[in-house]
């Protein structure tokens, strides 16, 4: 009998562990850079919204619209051809110490005039590639972060 309800104790903390508590959360660093290709490769800009934080949403909102999100690909089209693409490869990332969390937060509060406190940070650390069959050009990422705020995860600019 004690062995039959340890068995069914194990087996449903298995499920739970497996169903039941996973996380709401589904913004993962590679959810957001997908999104990122999408509003850049499509000019969508629902998904160039989702990518970053209320603040900087509001304050970038000019150049998150679709007419803007167009010229844009209009104008990476023209660069690199009308296959124009990104690709991005995420190495790592490393989480902000407390001063470094402290100096972003800082940082942001005094740029966009807002109380913002993220809570966890990480560095992204990787690699986006934005090609075509005109050229292919590589750049490291550089100055991005994935950021806890206000309960939801966003790439925060640096």
């Amino acid at each position: 009998m004690k062995k039959k309800k340890l068995l069914s104790i194990f087996i449903l903390l298995l499920l739970s562990a497996t169903f039941g508590c996973k996380s709401k959360e589904k913004r993962t660093v590679e959810y957001l850079f997908d999104r990122y290709v999408e509003a850049y490769t499509k000019a969508d800009e629902k998904a160039a919204k989702d990518i970053f934080p209320p603040y900087y949403v509001e304050a970038a909102g000019e150049f998150l619209t679709k007419k803007n999100l167009t010229s844009d690909l209009k104008k990476y089209k023209e660069q690199f051809g009308e296959d124009f693409n990104i690709e991005y490869e995420i190495t790592g990332k490393t989480k902000l110490t407390d001063k470094e969390l402290k100096k972003l937060n800082k940082n942001i509060t005094k740029t966009f005039k807002i109380n913002y406190e993220a809570k966890e940070c990480y560095k992204v650390e990787g690699a986006t590639v934005f090609k075509g069959e005109k050229m292919v050009e590589s750049k490291t990422i550089k100055n991005i972060n994935y950021c806890n705020y206000k309960g939801s995860w966003y790439l925060v600019v640096n």
